[in-house]
């Protein structure tokens, strides 16, 4: 089975071609590997594989950061319901470096980090959170 290395990012050989591309956003996302989903079912490996590749699309595509941010939360929230939590922190945190506005990233990374027991990295996102949430509170109530 042949696996995409797209801009660094997701872990494996090149395309049938073994041509690759830069991004330069390469150097600010982390490492978003498929992990073992073994002990999953095969709907949740399916939609595993399906939001994964959803990511390589985007980062091929050359897609904008709203639409790669939201294809790495999707991918981090799907790993985070079952459960892989390793997988599921470095895809929130991409998703966050993308669209830093959006407070669900730095929510559920620190729900991420509380359920590993990193309690000290949970009060640093959940203070990010509380920020943005503050700031588009008051922007809602002005308008």
């Amino acid at each position: 089975m042949r696996a995409l290395r797209v801009a660094g990012v997701l872990i494996g050989a090149t395309a049938a071609a073994g041509c690759g591309w830069q991004d330069a956003r390469e150097d600010r996302l982390r490492s978003v590997p498929l992990p073992d989903m073994s002990r999953s079912d095969q709907t949740v490996q399916d939609q595993a594989r399906a939001r994964h590749g959803a990511v390589a699309q985007a980062l091929e595509g050359g897609a904008g950061d709203d639409v790669l941010g939201a294809a790495f939360g999707q991918l981090g929230m799907l790993f985070h319901a079952a459960d892989y939590l390793d997988a599921a922190e470095p895809a929130y945190v991409n998703a966050e470096q993308l669209l830093p506005g959006d407070p669900r990233w730095p929510y559920y990374l620190g729900h991420v980090h509380r359920a590993a027991g990193e309690l000290d990295r949970t009060r640093g996102g959940a203070l990010r959170e509380q920020v943005i949430f503050q700031a588009e509170f008051r922007l809602r109530v002005a308008t």
